[in-house]
């Protein structure tokens, strides 16, 4: 599959997350719970679609701490498993997990929740050295394959271990009363020093005639409603009404936030707000993007009427359409 093919595809699969919301959040539920429900469907999915899967995951266990799989990787190539797949998706069968098994693999926590849960058995008391070697092999892998597939850094993976020590640890509370960054930062900060960086203010357009009341509506609007969504919503809304001098990155624009609204709201990190951001803006294969598509068209809409107040900060902007 060439590089234009595998966005496509990617694209193709957003558009279904789109288009199945709730399909596709039963099934991240079930990768999410330690029945071990949702890892058992998709296993029952790699047999049927690789028929000798089981025979060879067992050859691999008996290796002890194997390091590839290149085996059930041929496999997968005999079997055609990319056009299969691929297929699937375009014409979905009814009860099928392909779809939202794909989406949830390219874009969620998938690695991750598979660490957790191999972790989980290989430091069960049920489990002999056998699987837990198997596990730990299988823990190694998995990272590895992430990094190499350009999926996971390893500074996200030092950062995911160290959240599973924090939860498995007595720390937790110490951990909560702790400052964050950003406010050590702050409390740094000498009276009337100036900012490294631009405040919001000065990111409004010099259309807007009234930036102390524009000010005021995003402080209102983020009181209620400061998920690393809602903040690409509105980061979205600003750019669309022309509020914001053009381009502004996420960051300076999430820092600008925090400096503004920061002692009270707690403005979550950029990495989450940029995800949210590619992930409403990235054009779909019917050319539109997320935003501009069913409920997040609607959401997107009332924050621009909520900053707009009938166009009475920019006299540019231009008639809602």
């Amino acid at each position: 599959m060439g590089q234009a093919e595998y966005e496509a595809f990617k694209a193709k699969l957003r558009e279904w997350m789109e288009a199945h919301p709730e399909e596709y959040a039963a099934f991240e539920e079930s990768m999410n719970t330690r029945d071990m429900a949702g890892c058992q469907a998709v296993l029952l999915q790699a047999i049927a679609l690789i028929p000798q899967y089981r025979k060879l995951a067992a050859a691999k266990a008996n290796e002890g701490l194997f390091d590839h799989v290149d085996e059930i990787e041929q496999a997968a190539k005999d079997n055609d498993l990319a056009r299969k797949l691929i297929g699937e998706c375009e014409q979905p069968v009814a009860g099928s997990p392909v779809p939202a098994m794909l989406c949830w693999l390219y874009f969620g926590k998938s690695f991750e929740r598979m660490v957790e849960h191999c972790e989980e058995l290989r430091r069960s008391p049920d489990l002999g050295y056998f699987q837990k070697i198997t596990m730990s092999a299988t823990i190694r892998l998995l990272i590895a394959r992430s990094i190499k597939l350009r999926l996971r850094t390893r500074e996200e993976w030092k950062a995911h271990r160290e959240a599973m020590r924090l939860a498995e640890s007595d720390q937790v509370l110490d951990w909560a009363m702790e400052e964050s960054s950003s406010d050590k930062n702050d409390s740094k900060r000498k009276p009337g020093r100036p900012g490294t960086t631009r405040s919001l203010t000065e990111m409004f357009a010099p259309t807007v005639s009234r930036p102390e009341e524009l000010r005021r509506r995003i402080g209102t609007y983020l009181l209620t409603r400061h998920t690393q969504t809602d903040i690409a919503r509105l980061k979205i809304a600003l750019e669309e009404l022309r509020y914001l001098t053009l381009p502004i990155p996420i960051k300076p624009f999430r820092d600008a936030l925090q400096e503004e609204y920061g002692r009270e709201i707690r403005i979550v990190h950029e990495r989450g707000i940029q995800e949210a951001y590619s992930r409403l803006t990235e054009p779909l294969l019917a050319g539109k993007a997320v935003r501009d598509r069913g409920t997040e068209a609607v959401t997107i809409r009332e924050i621009k009427d909520f900053l707009s107040e009938t166009n009475s900060f920019n006299s540019s902007e231009p008639a809602a359409n």
